[in-house]
């Protein structure tokens, strides 16, 4: 009697040992396909065909704002929020000091300075609430979508480019920058993805891929219609001026230097001119991550009423270098003017917190 329980009960196990071999693959294979069906991949699919635009243009411009990151929810330096870094002319409830460090706190809370605001945009154009917008990454990307389609249509009376070499305007608009060679700093690096391809995981955990096209290439006769100034200065982008050791790709491009309020001498951005090291020693190096892409670093050195600046800026992808005050100027990076004064700050574009996706070994 003994021996046929045992028999009994190994064959009730031996049942259940099977039906939990069988049921666990199927859970498996459930639980990955909804991860696929949930992936960035598919939503940048869907999105392209439901607003036909390039699908590999999504990616580019995702992939050189946020390397395919939501970051946690985060916005960026230049207030941009989700995986397409959509951006808001919603002011911050806080705001940081400037960089200078003398002490003086002259901003208040307010959104950062673009020509557009891409969040709010697709927020009309979609009927969606920002937060959903802010928070839901795939309607992000309908949002980014949507907004360059209008841009495309706006610049191509009213229709959509058939090429996507045609559509380097209405990414360069995408940007929000306020001048002309910000914008098309930043088209040139979304389609150097283009030509170049990469790949890599989003945060959802998922494999994206861009395989590169070296015959894709920017057709710009439509970037005047944006009718974008030259940076205040009238500085234009050059390696002419810049101070990078020879061989690297580096070019020089002005942080903004005015006087904001023309009551208040003190009130002025984004650094000072000096003589170093005649006048002071050069003793530091700082070194900050951009919390933001490689171009919106660039444009908040350039709004004066940020308040901060860097002597150079570094590329994840490449490590191309825009360097913007020059090393016998002071520029306003670590908020401590004592280190300020004695130092040479250096962004490297990227967020700390997906580091691993930021700092690759050309920076």
């Amino acid at each position: 009697m003994l021996t046929i329980k045992i028999k009994h009960y190994k064959t009730i196990f031996n049942s259940v040992l099977a039906s939990i071999l069988l049921v666990v693959p199927i859970l498996a294979s459930t639980a990955l396909a909804s991860a696929a069906a949930n992936s960035y991949s598919n939503d940048f699919q869907a999105a392209a065909d439901e607003f036909k635009v390039p699908v590999n243009l999504l990616k580019a411009i995702s992939y050189n704002q946020t390397r395919w990151s939501a970051n946690n929810g985060a916005a960026s330096i230049d207030g941009g929020y989700g995986v397409m870094g959509l951006t808001t002319k919603e002011a911050p409830t806080t705001q940081p000091d400037g960089g200078k460090g003398d002490g003086k706190n002259k901003e208040t809370p307010k959104a950062p300075t673009l020509t557009h605001y891409t969040l709010d945009e697709a927020s009309n154009l979609l009927h969606e609430p920002a937060s959903t917008l802010k928070n839901d990454q795939q309607q992000n990307i309908r949002g980014a979508a949507t907004d360059l389609a209008q841009y495309a249509r706006s610049l191509n009376n009213g229709q959509l480019p058939t090429s996507v070499a045609d559509w380097y305007s209405a990414v360069a608009a995408y940007s929000g920058s306020t001048n002309q060679t910000a914008a098309s700093g930043f088209a040139d690096d979304v389609y150097s993805v283009l030509q170049s391809g990469v790949q890599g995981t989003g945060d959802d955990g998922q494999a994206l891929n861009i395989t590169g096209d070296q015959s894709v290439q920017p057709n710009k006769q439509t970037f005047s219609k944006l009718a974008l100034p030259q940076p205040a200065n009238n500085n234009k982008a050059s390696t002419q001026g810049a101070e990078c050791p020879t061989g690297l790709n580096c070019r020089f491009i002005p942080a903004g230097y005015a006087q904001n309020n023309p009551n208040d001498p003190t009130d002025y951005g984004n650094y000072d001119p000096a003589n170093r090291p005649q006048d002071m020693k050069i003793q530091y190096i700082i070194i900050h991550d951009t919390e933001g892409s490689y171009q919106s670093a660039i444009d908040h050195f350039i709004d004066t009423t940020s308040y901060v600046s860097a002597h150079y800026v570094i590329r994840s992808s490449d490590g191309a270098i825009t360097q913007m005050v020059h090393d016998q100027d002071v520029s306003w990076g670590a908020n401590n003017w004592y280190i300020n004064m004695h130092g040479i700050n250096i962004e490297h574009e990227g967020f700390a917190a997906n580091g691993a996706n930021w700092y690759t070994c050309h920076v």
